[in-house]
């Protein structure tokens, strides 16, 4: 997906307002910094970014209480091959 700076900014205005309960105009001005930021630091490159921020420990738990990899994949969001590396580092 091509980076769009428009869908970035409503997201992180979103998400400010939402979990921090930032004033909307407030959560537009941090927006486009962090968006400023972004383009200033890593523009023109590409980058990885994962889904969502992964809890390791909360993984390794899932697992030994007899979650198979499927289904912590499923109930994470993540790939399979991800959760492998994450328990057995391969």
């Amino acid at each position: 997906m091509r980076f769009d700076p428009k869908l970035y900014k409503d997201a992180v205005v979103v998400s400010l307002q939402s979990r921090m309960g930032i004033p909307e105009n407030q959560a537009e001005q941090l927006a486009e910094l962090v968006l400023d930021v972004l383009c200033d630091t890593h523009g023109g490159t590409d980058h990885y970014i994962p889904v969502r921020f992964v809890d390791k420990s909360q993984i390794e738990q899932l697992y030994r209480d007899g979650m198979s990899l499927p289904e912590i994949s499923q109930s994470r969001g993540i790939t399979v091959r991800y959760v492998r590396k994450i328990l057995f580092g391969r």
